[in-house]
């Protein structure tokens, strides 16, 4: 064998190597993600019997991410009953789950569900507490059947790397508690207890001068859209919560909650998010949206917020401006003839 073909020779070895390696890292990362993960989740849950909250009957019934957690103030005065079930993260598979739970321990719908029209809420989302709140048959199937892509693998094992070891330890918590308690179930109270606990930074550290530059996200460039692969799973069960809403015969009503100027400016593409959102629910019965706009929270008073700004694409209410928007929230409920 020549010298070249010797070389040419190695070269070939050390490179089916490398993609030896490669292959193998990535079906063991696949593996873990797609097979292992749900299936020890699933026995964790069969095990710790999680309930997710405490539900109690609403008239109002609010579901959705830390923007309608935070914007519904719980001290509100009006003999509507509001419980408030958003939490930071939650996305549309989780958001199905907590209504269909809240069905199946109260036995009937609210008169309104409030839902968070943000647009990020159709992203995928890969945290380990979306397993403990969907550990069903038909979210078992449909997450195994999620197109094969080795981004949509890195982007879940991403996630499951960074996000999920709250969403452990939270559950490794409750399971413990169970233990020395005796407890056949523990369920949590809803999120509205923690409402001062998560204001706590009620002072404005808004960052409300504009930057000559700052980062920016945009709707369908950074993967937001309805389109995009790795969200079919929240499109899933968006669908599959409106046509139970439907069934319930629930009035619903999308809510865009205020957002400081500078966050609103900072993620691109709202408009084509909410004509989409329009399109999906265009022919469903009793389903609005109110766009943050309808509401006299000023988006350009820093006062209103606590965080946010150019750069930042999150912003939420203070205390004391949630306790505004709850108040034209309810009065905007009640002129719909929802007493």
């Amino acid at each position: 064998m020549t010298g070249e073909l010797k070389t040419l020779f190695i070269f070939i070895i050390e490179m089916l190597k490398t993609i030896y390696k490669i292959t193998f890292l990535f079906t063991l990362l696949t593996i873990f993600d797609w097979f292992v993960i749900p299936f020890l989740t699933k026995i964790s849950y069969s095990l710790i019997k999680n309930t997710p909250y405490c539900y109690e009957k609403a008239d109002i019934l609010a579901i959705g991410d830390s923007h309608l957690e935070r914007a519904i103030y719980p001290d509100h005065n009006s003999s509507l009953k509001i419980m408030n079930y958003a939490k930071p993260g939650n996305y549309q598979a989780v958001v199905y789950a907590t209504y269909n739970d809240y069905i199946k321990n109260i036995g009937s719908p609210p008169k309104v569900l409030l839902l968070s029209a943000q647009a990020w809420m159709f992203k995928e989302n890969s945290k380990i507490e979306n397993y403990f709140h969907l550990s069903d048959k038909s979210y078992g199937k449909e997450y195994i059947a999620k197109l094969f892509s080795l981004k949509a693998s890195w982007e879940r094992f991403r996630n499951l790397l960074t996000t999920n070891f709250v969403g452990v330890n939270k559950y490794l918590e409750s399971s413990l508690l169970k233990l020395f308690n005796n407890e056949q179930s523990l369920c949590v109270h809803p999120h509205q207890y923690s409402f001062e606990k998560n204001n706590r930074m009620a002072k404005s550290i808004v960052k409300d001068k504009k930057p000559k530059s700052y980062h920016t996200l945009n709707y369908v460039n950074d993967g937001y859209h309805i389109n995009e692969h790795l969200n079919i799973q929240n499109i899933i069960y968006f669908k599959k919560l409106l046509n139970l809403l439907e069934k319930d015969n629930v009035l619903t009503i999308f809510v865009e909650a205020p957002e400081f100027i500078g966050s609103s400016e900072t993620f691109l593409g709202k408009d084509i998010f909410y004509s989409e959102l329009e399109e999906l629910i265009s022919n469903r019965k009793k389903v609005i949206i109110w766009r943050n706009s309808e509401f006299s929270i000023n988006p350009e008073n820093k006062n209103h917020f606590y965080d946010g700004g150019w750069g930042i694409t999150h912003s939420h209410l203070t205390p004391q401006s949630a306790r505004l928007f709850t108040a034209e929230l309810v009065e905007k409920i009640t002129k719909l003839g929802i007493e």
